[in-house]
């Protein structure tokens, strides 16, 4: 740390605030120490002199060779020194604050301040470890309290006023005493890293990507992908209408266990690759509708994007000979929105081969109306976030209420997702909705087996 003292004609102080990476070394600032009329002192963060110009001789009375090595603290005295550190300390960019022997602060430097997002009345008198929280908080606070402890980088939260959290890197280095048996006091510099942190979870984002895509890439080259088959239910009969279809990766690094879409899809979206897994979906959803099971399948955003879609859904009808009234496509609100000219192109070329659409998960999202006004749908699905609840939650029972109206207007049925227990079920028949599913119908099992292919099924 650097500080510097006016001589007795009032000359320009000039100094470089060094905040203890000087490594005992001066670094000049606007100029080196021994060439300013002005009187400079450097100390490191041990408070120990490390530069005494002839300035400072001039002023104080100590010959360089005198001072050098020695606390500020025993040449200047306390008053004076700490004024002089309190000055610097305010000119430098990182936080720090200055602690008594207990730990407890007395004083922070405005950059401190803006980083905490509070004020010196609020935080002066307050132990440092309450809102700079480390990995291992005892064993910190008795190393910062060892004089003979050497400073070193330590990583922490600072917990702001408002409870937010900052990453930072601090050290803490003691101020010695005039007895230089004890610390006096604490130094406590603290740096952001909120952008360092940004750029090492970027970076350990894309490492996370690049090992999806392989595995997505094996899957797909090696037959790593299995489907899934979940019932739905029509409430009045009780029948099983048609299966919803569920994609699931075999886990290569264990034998017999599988990976839900939700740990590898976002990549697949983000890396460009989910049309991909969407026609490998496509060709074996419609093989089982070839033989006559009804399947709902879900198609990302992504795929909506690609206008050939569906020249490809009508070469797979085709070929496969399913009945075009046996696929249901599922999409979301949030793939109509990002692909409004392609997803309405597509929607009504589906109504036009016969196949039929449903709006996943609505109720979520803020373009519901016009989606309703504007695309040929068939079905509403009740997001699961309200019929988990419907029997305790009279706002999730009103949601569906209005989800069950919007559909009678607009000439849809419903289906409820998520179904666990017989007092929901009789809920959903209470409120009119079409069709159920969920756990109280069937957990999803693998679809081979559901679909034999010597059999056709019709609801």
């Amino acid at each position: 740390m650097g500080t510097a003292t006016p001589g007795t004609s009032g000359r320009e102080v000039r100094a470089e605030a060094m905040a203890g990476r000087d490594n005992g070394q001066w670094r000049p600032g606007s100029m080196p120490p021994d060439e300013s009329d002005t009187a400079v002192i450097a100390t490191d963060l041990a408070g120990l002199v490390t530069a005494w110009n002839p300035g400072a001789e001039q002023l104080h009375g100590w010959t360089a060779a005198e001072a050098v090595g020695v606390p500020i603290l025993r040449l200047l005295g306390q008053e004076q020194a700490t004024q002089q550190i309190r000055a610097i300390s305010d000119s430098v960019g990182d936080g720090l604050c200055t602690l008594d022997h207990d730990g407890l602060v007395t004083y922070v430097n405005p950059p401190g301040l803006r980083m905490l997002r509070t004020s010196l009345e609020t935080v002066r008198g307050a132990a440092v470890l309450d809102w700079l929280h480390l990995g291992d908080a005892g064993r910190a606070r008795s190393a910062a309290r060892s004089p003979a402890h050497s400073a070193r980088t330590v990583s922490a939260r600072l917990v702001r006023a408002d409870d937010t959290e900052l990453p930072v890197e601090y050290v803490a280095t003691p101020l010695a005493a005039s007895d230089a048996v004890r610390a006096s006091g604490w130094v406590v510099v603290f740096r952001d890293l909120s952008d360092r942190v940004a750029r090492e979870d970027e970076l350990a984002l894309q490492v996370e990507q690049v090992a999806w895509l392989t595995r997505i890439r094996g899957a797909l080259d090696h037959d790593g992908f299995v489907l899934d088959a979940q019932p739905i239910v029509d409430l009045r009969t009780g029948r099983t209408m048609q299966h919803e279809l569920l994609l699931r990766m075999r886990d290569p690094d264990r034998p017999g266990a599988l990976i839900l879409p939700s740990e590898f899809l976002p990549t697949a979206e983000a890396l460009g690759v989910a049309p991909a897994i969407d026609r490998w979906v496509l060709a074996r959803g419609f093989e089982f509708a070839a033989h006559g099971h009804p399947v709902e399948m879900n198609l990302s955003a992504t795929s909506l994007e690609d206008a050939t879609l569906p020249h490809l859904i009508e070469a797979l009808l085709y070929e496969s000979g399913a009945d075009p009234g046996d696929i249901v496509f599922e999409i979301t609100e949030t793939a109509l929105l990002e692909n409004d000219v392609t997803a309405r192109y597509f929607a009504d070329r589906m109504r036009q081969i016969g196949c039929r659409l449903a709006l996943d998960d609505f109720g979520t999202g803020y373009g519901g109306f016009t989606y309703l006004k504007h695309y040929p749908l068939d079905y509403l699905k009740i997001d699961i976030e309200f019929v988990r609840d419907a029997v305790t939650s009279s706002a999730s029972r009103h949601v569906i209420e209005s989800v069950i109206s919007l559909a009678r207007a607009f000439g849809l049925r419903t289906i409820a997702e998520g179904v666990e227990d017989e007092a929901t079920l009789q809920l959903l028949r209470d409120l009119d909705v079409d069709l159920a599913q969920g756990y109280l119908f069937g957990r999803p099992v693998p679809a081979a087996p559901v679909f034999p292919p010597g059999e056709r099924h019709h609801p």
